[in-house]
């Protein structure tokens, strides 16, 4: 009986074994095809980063050769305008009487009106990208503002 007892021991035991090392080998499985999705997963959340990124850069790129175009527009804008001061300060030295006196005045509005222009496009160079529309805007009311000043000058003249 004895022989029997241990027998059935040593079979109960052995399927025991069995079962845990299937159970092992099963949890072994479930962990490898869990980390296989993990790594899957961080796999693609790196590239849809990556994506990101050079999206971003692409959308920063455009908006510095826009800001720089605008700048340079508007640099243009104001040599223009220079040129036609200088012009019009030539005229002032032939203006006599009262036509110099209203002349006197309507040039130092054009100065004040021009160094507000530069002014405004020294702060547009140093403006952070989220200020950099709202001084544009401002700068070409001043660029306006100078046109018309300067136009008041000629007028004079």
């Amino acid at each position: 009986m004895k022989t029997i007892s241990r027998t059935l021991f040593l079979i109960g035991a052995l399927a025991a074994a069995g079962a845990c090392k299937n159970k092992t080998e099963e949890a072994q499985k479930a962990q490898e095809t869990a980390n296989k999705k993990t790594v899957e997963a961080n796999e693609a959340q790196r590239e849809a980063d990556e994506k990101a990124a050079v999206a971003a850069r692409e959308k920063q790129d455009k908006l510095v050769v826009d800001h720089r175009d605008a700048e340079d527009k508007l640099r243009k804008d104001l040599e223009s305008s220079d040129r036609k001061i200088a012009d019009l300060r030539r005229k002032l030295t032939d203006a006599k009487g009262d036509a110099r006196k209203n002349a006197d005045a309507a040039a130092n509005e054009v100065e004040l009106r021009h160094q507000k222009v530069d002014q405004n496009l020294a702060k547009l160079r140093g403006a952070a990208a989220n200020a950099w529309d709202a001084t544009k805007l401002e700068l070409e009311a001043d660029m306006a503002a100078l046109n018309e000043a300067i136009e008041n000058f000629e007028k004079t003249l």
